[in-house]
């Protein structure tokens, strides 16, 4: 399926709405995305609960596939009420998915479903951690205010070696990393020039048809994952 169905932003918050109206709820949230993104792709592209993150998952089409590393952040206080409080909330999110990516990448998470076992071999790997990393494509940050589709750019590339050794030796979680006062990674991304990710404002102009359209490019383009 090359054009993704239309799903906009507002559908998107409708399907996260508490019994008050508000979308509140994180993991409410999560589950609109994920029906979002399923929706819109007729069923090829998915995204799973996988260990901490909130939401990880594939598109694979036409023998060629993409993985997604999915962080959501909902709340005010989180998020922020401003676009300087957005553009800090994206670094803290990214941050936290690039964790989940390295978690991926060091074999800390190594149980994966049957599908992605077979999908591996498909593609020649017996290594199912090597073949996440080989064919990563996108961190796609969600809010109620905001969606990021952070590809891997020659920037997020370069961003990924810088916080490789912090990383490494970091004893907190991803989700801890912002705070983590003993490692320089919240300096690395208070520098990181996050101007350039594409940074689409909820609900308006928001479309899930374009999620598809920047997959698509990354399987045509093939710029997957990190050359060693």
């Amino acid at each position: 399926m090359d054009k993704w169905k239309r799903y906009t932003g507002e559908e998107i918050l409708y399907n996260a709405l508490d019994e008050n109206g508000v979308v509140s709820n994180e993991p409410m949230l999560e589950d609109a995305v994920k029906l979002g993104i399923s929706t819109s792709s007729n069923g090829e592209c998915i995204l799973l609960k996988f260990y901490w993150t909130d939401g990880f998952g594939w598109y694979f089409k036409d023998g060629k596939i993409t993985f997604i590393l999915h962080e959501c952040k909902v709340g005010d206080s989180v998020v922020g009420r401003t676009m300087r409080g957005y553009k800090t909330c994206l670094k803290k999110a990214l941050l936290q998915d690039i964790g989940y990516y390295f978690k991926i990448k060091n074999y800390q998470y190594t149980k994966f479903s049957k599908k992605l076992k077979d999908l591996a071999e498909e593609f020649g790997y017996t290594d199912i951690n090597k073949f996440i990393i080989d064919h990563f494509g996108m961190f796609l940050i969600t809010t109620p205010k905001f969606v990021c589709h952070a590809t891997m750019t020659e920037d997020i590339k370069r961003l990924i070696n810088t916080l490789e050794d912090s990383i490494s030796k970091a004893t907190s979680s991803p989700s801890e990393y912002w705070g983590d006062k003993t490692s320089n990674m919240k300096q690395i991304m208070l520098d990181f020039d996050a101007d350039d990710l594409p940074f689409e404002m909820m609900p308006d102009r928001v479309d899930l048809a374009d999620t598809g359209e920047i997959l698509n490019s990354i399987l045509k383009e093939e710029i997957n994952g990190i050359d060693d």
